[in-house]
């Protein structure tokens, strides 16, 4: 695993769909696969689990 770098949101235009693009501004990078990230629902359900697990 590498640590993800923080793109500039103009950088990532043409690498992820209009529509995240649209609807988020931070986007990550990772320098090993080359992937984008952003914080989508997928990030929400990991927070919500993460959340219950400490308050049990």
């Amino acid at each position: 695993n590498k640590i993800l770098i923080e793109e500039e949101k103009k950088s990532v235009r043409n690498l992820v769909p209009e529509r995240i693009y649209s609807s988020h501004n931070i986007f990550w990078r990772c320098p090993g696969c080359e992937r984008i990230y952003w914080k989508g629902s997928h990030y929400d359900k990991i927070m919500d689990t993460v959340s219950r697990l400490k308050s049990k």
